[in-house]
């Protein structure tokens, strides 16, 4: 799953007139009812509502903790708790799907590994061995 932590499912700062739902799923953000125009005053609210309705449940936000940096992420409303959680886990699956139809990742068995000389030219399969049984108590004196 994307790295959209916390998860926070909370009532709504005006009952839903500005969110279009009595309950919020914020994810990714930390205190989101300290940290987030979505629960601010009237028209401060106002505008972060208009903005998920025009962009979608992706915001791009300046990081509550560090404001010189942005974060992306994931606001919705619903009547219901257990309805919102089902969209927001509907969201990251397909937000997931499409991230790696995106980025063609290769199989583990498409990728090579260079094998590389030692400086010291030690037999590391040995002394992993010796290791073992010295842990063991086998290789005690």
């Amino acid at each position: 799953m994307s790295d959209y932590y916390p998860i926070t499912i909370t009532e709504a700062r005006y009952s839903g007139t500005y969110e279009n739902g009595p309950w919020v799923l914020v994810a990714g953000v930390p205190n989101p009812r300290e940290n987030l125009d979505a629960f601010a005053g009237d028209i401060p609210c106002l505008d972060f509502w208009r903005r998920v309705r025009e962009e979608g449940p992706y915001l791009e936000i300046e990081h509550p903790v560090y404001p010189s940096e942005t974060r992306e992420i994931v606001v919705m409303a619903d009547s219901d708790p257990a309805t919102l959680w089902e969209r927001f886990e509907d969201e990251i699956r397909t937000y997931d799907e499409e991230y790696e139809e995106r980025y063609d990742f290769p199989d583990i068995e498409d990728v090579d590994f260079e094998d590389f000389e030692r400086e010291d030219k030690r037999d590391y399969t040995e002394e992993a061995e010796q290791s073992e049984t010295d842990a063991e108590g086998g290789g005690l004196s």
